[in-house]
């Protein structure tokens, strides 16, 4: 996954959140290391910001939260 491929998602909100959360969790059972999906969804956050895109923003952020750990053990990637 790279921030180029994120662009163009035509998902917002919630959807995009589900999205990534399962994309996150598919790529981490293949063998991705956790740090290189934390800088690419931390790339597309910055950018989500630049675009003013707020809802979507925080769709990645509570990825980024399950992903880090910074949520209820259920959630957790």
């Amino acid at each position: 996954m790279t921030v180029d491929e994120l662009r163009a998602i035509d998902l917002h909100g919630d959807a995009l959140g589900q999205y990534l959360y399962e994309r996150a969790r598919d790529l981490l059972q293949g063998g991705i290391p956790r740090d290189d999906l934390q800088t690419v969804l931390t790339s597309f956050y910055v950018w989500l910001g630049e675009q003013d895109r707020d809802e979507d923003q925080d769709a990645v952020a509570d990825v980024l939260d399950s992903l880090v750990g910074f949520c209820s053990p259920s959630a957790r990637l």
